[in-house]
C-alpha cells in the first residue's frame, strides 16, 4: 500500500464503542503487550492491506478470464463472427449473474 508514514501522530479520533468491543480491543492489546490505539491503528492498516489486495484479486481475475477465454476460443476453434457472439453471450449471462446475486 503507497502511503505516506511520517511516524508523526499527531490526529485524534474519538470513538464510542460498546462494553464488549472495548473489552475485546482491551484484550487484544494486552495478548500483544500494546496499547489499544496501537491496536486499531493495526487494525486500520490491515484494512486499507486488504482493500488494494481485493482490488489487486479482481484485476488479476478480469486479466486471467481474457485469457481463458481467448484459450477456449482457439481451441474451439471459432472465426472472428463465432468470438464476438460468444463474447456477447458472456457478458449477457454474467450480467445477468450479478443481477441476481445482488438480489439475495
Amino acid at each position: 500500500m503507497k502511503h505516506q508514514n511520517n511516524d508523526l501522530l499527531n490526529q485524534n479520533i474519538n470513538l464510542r464503542l460498546t462494553s464488549y468491543d472495548f473489552n475485546l480491543i482491551a484484550a487484544e492489546a494486552e495478548e500483544r503487550g500494546m496499547g489499544k490505539a496501537d491496536v486499531l491503528r493495526a487494525a486500520w492498516r490491515e484494512h486499507l492491506n486488504q482493500r488494494e489486495i481485493s482490488s489487486l484479486l479482481a484485476g488479476l481475475e478480469q486479466r486471467l478470464t481474457k485469457k481463458i477465454f481467448e484459450i477456449l476460443t482457439a481451441v474451439a476453434g471459432l472465426d472472428d463472427g463465432e468470438r464476438l457472439l460468444a463474447i456477447k453471450k458472456y457478458k449477457t449471462r454474467m450480467n445477468e449473474g450479478s443481477t441476481d446475486e445482488s438480489t439475495t
